[in-house]
């Protein structure tokens, strides 16, 4: 694995066994009773005396998981070799590892999964490829490949969508992945969770100079240690408690949770970048606190974070981020309402679908990298390669992809900075606009709507891609927007199709291509 591979919480608990039987059975104390001789002992009197109180049971440890999905026959049981696991499945054998004293185990007692790369592993887009019981889990990337299991799935919350605190329908040892609802190998002592580790050379194992410890983290391991908690505590999740930096907010930079407010994470650079630049996707890090939609995980007064549906709508992913309002990027300097990471380019307030925030918040945007072009950038709607090419108003630009045809310049934009900033362009004198808010991204405007590709008054220029001419009103883009004073254009320019794929690459259902006008509908 490469170190693209985030490294799952690991276990110190070396026995291969499952969950210790952690019932106390209370002691009995004997009535105090004057001797009787044998002979005067009614027999009737050693019979059990019935009673209508209740009988108490033995409390089951770990309890039942109603919530949890039905146990796989295989997949999750201890394994020490494939044979274990049955035929076309794997196992994902323990691991020990000793590193300055401390002992690391990762898939304690091994666990049967499906295992295979990119088409051979599973979907987790789709269910139907992991038998039931169990997740697709995304392992990451390694030589080219991205490999994929199936492995034990489990329940974070209970029916009434309440976190639960320890690993409901996972074996000892084994984590309930709040994100993924699976069984993942969980922490193994209290300073695993305040380290970064970052395998340099790729060889699975630490070395000296690639574990960073944060000696001020507060962080702890709950795991079922009868050293540090009670014999019979069968309730441990095994998970790493953040109890973060009170004074930490989410526009903070981080390298290590603990730098990051109470239950959050860090997206840091050792593990969040991007395989083919090796350049980070959050330059100094990013903090992020997931399943915010959850009771008792809400983002909290203070932290500067607003709860955001990072996901789509069919399927969401509700997460605390760092929130702002538009309309400010880095060539604003202090009036930026996101910072500037050290050695890394600035963060931008980008605009963000207010549909998806949780209910009570009044911001628009979030703080992402900004993109920050080279000099003498090609203006918008202009051909180009990479991001750097483009002029990035606000820290905004982007050299944009559609229907994956050659790309151009745009912006990201909303009503906000289309109306007030004219990030998409002022009016002229006569009040035409060159650019139009629509779809969330700047777009150039044309004057014949379905007009022959070519001729219907979207820019042509060596490198760019043909251009098509939709109406603007709420047949595709929904609302659109131009900078105040400006008139609104008779439509948009959007790559023209040349096929039906092309169509649905862009817009959803099965919509067909207008190749004379490359208008897709």
């Amino acid at each position: 694995m490469t170190r693209t591979h985030i490294q799952a919480s690991i276990t110190i608990i070396l026995t291969a066994a499952l969950i210790a039987a952690c019932s106390e059975k209370d002691d009995a104390s004997d009535a105090d009773a004057d001797a009787v001789p044998d002979a005067e002992i009614d027999v009737a009197e050693d019979l059990p005396v019935e009673s209508d109180d209740p009988v108490e049971e033995e409390p089951s440890c770990p309890p039942p998981c109603p919530s949890a999905p039905a146990d796989h026959e295989v997949f999750g049981q201890p394994c020490l070799s494939e044979l274990d696991c049955g035929s076309g499945n794997r196992c994902l054998t323990e691991s020990v590892e000793v590193y300055d004293g401390e002992t690391y185990v990762s898939w304690l007692g091994g666990t049967c999964a499906l295992w295979g790369a990119d088409e051979a592993g599973c979907d987790p887009d789709d269910p139907t490829t992991c038998p039931a019981g169990t997740q697709c889990v995304n392992f990451g990337t390694s030589e080219g490949s991205t490999f994929f299991g199936c492995v034990d799935a489990c329940s974070f919350t209970d029916s009434s969508y309440n976190p639960l605190d320890w690993n409901c329908g996972c074996r000892a040892g084994y984590e309930c992945n709040l994100n993924l609802e699976a069984c993942m190998p969980g922490c193994a002592h209290d300073r695993e969770c305040c380290e970064v580790w970052e395998d340099l050379n790729d060889d699975g194992v630490r070395d000296d100079g690639e574990v960073y410890f944060d000696s001020d983290c507060s962080n702890w391991c709950d795991a079922d240690d009868p050293d540090e908690f009670p014999a019979d505590d069968c309730m441990a999740s095994f998970a790493c408690i953040n109890e973060g930096d009170p004074s930490a907010t989410y526009h903070a930079e981080c390298l290590f949770d603990s730098d990051c407010p109470r239950d959050s994470r860090c997206l840091n650079e050792v593990y969040y970048y991007d395989d083919e630049t090796g350049e980070p996707y959050y330059p100094g890090g990013l903090c992020l606190k997931d399943r915010c939609n959850l009771f008792g995980r809400d983002c909290e007064a203070g932290d500067e974070g607003d709860c955001v549906n990072l996901g789509s709508t069919a399927d969401p992913f509700y997460a605390c981020i760092a929130a702002c309002e538009t309309g400010h990027g880095p060539e604003d300097g202090d009036l930026n309402p996101c910072r500037h990471p050290s050695g890394g380019p600035p963060y931008t307030c980008s605009p963000y679908d207010t549909t998806r925030w949780y209910p009570g918040t009044a911001n628009d945007g979030l703080c992402f990298p900004a993109m920050v072009p080279a000099a003498d950038p090609d203006p918008l709607f202009s051909a180009c390669t990479v991001d750097e090419d483009c002029v990035s108003p606000k820290g905004l630009g982007s050299c944009l992809s559609l229907m994956e045809k050659p790309p151009l310049c745009a912006a990201f934009c909303n009503q906000h900075l289309a109306e007030d900033i004219a990030i998409c362009g002022a009016p002229d004198t006569a009040g035409d606009v060159a650019g139009i808010c629509a779809l969330d991204i700047c777009l150039p405007v044309c004057d014949t709507v379905r007009g022959d590709v070519g001729a219907n008054g979207c820019p042509t220029a060596t490198g760019l891609p043909d251009l098509a001419c939709y109406p603007n009103d709420d047949t595709y883009g929904g609302t659109s927007h131009v900078a105040t004073g400006g008139t609104a254009p008779a439509g948009f320019c959007l790559p023209a199709c040349t096929s039906t794929a092309d169509c649905g690459l862009l817009w959803s259902g099965a919509v067909s291509c207008n190749t004379t006008s490359g208008v897709c509908g």
